[in-house]
């Protein structure tokens, strides 16, 4: 797939959440994420509230708002072909990943871009597949 912008990384929610937590979300503009991740971060904002206790519910509520003011300033992808969900359920079921995470590998595989995640066990299982990436490792 040919890109008009200039993009160098497709991010998932647990990075897109460590680059917020760590005050560096300028690392996720114009790049690419799947169009699932607010639900994701969403799922990590309500964990982080209600088991961790690490915010307050008006905190997950900021948290929330600023998720999509970042995600505006990224390019999502949506998928709307039948052939693309099941290259994803292949994906998934190929590497024995949740299909939400399947949806950041397919994005990675065919633009053609490394995947910033910080779950090292995705990226240990997709490493001969894709490149990966945490944060860390393109910060340094």
């Amino acid at each position: 797939m040919k890109l008009l912008y200039k993009i160098d990384y497709v991010l998932d929610a647990s990075s897109i959440f460590e680059a917020y937590e760590n005050h560096i979300q300028y690392i996720l503009y114009n790049n690419v994420t799947s169009s699932y991740s607010l639900i994701e971060l969403g799922n990590i904002i309500y964990k982080h509230s209600k088991l961790l206790k690490r915010i307050s519910e008006q905190e997950a509520m900021k948290y929330m708002e600023d998720f999509y003011n970042i995600i505006s300033r990224m390019f999502v992808y949506e998928q709307h072909r039948v052939e693309e969900f099941l290259d994803i359920l292949n994906i998934s079921l190929k590497f024995n990943i949740t299909f939400y995470d399947a949806s950041y590998v397919y994005l990675a595989y065919i633009l053609d871009l490394p995947l910033i995640t910080e779950d090292k066990k995705l990226r240990e299982k997709v490493k001969d597949f894709i490149q990966t990436f945490s944060l860390k490792d393109i910060l340094e």
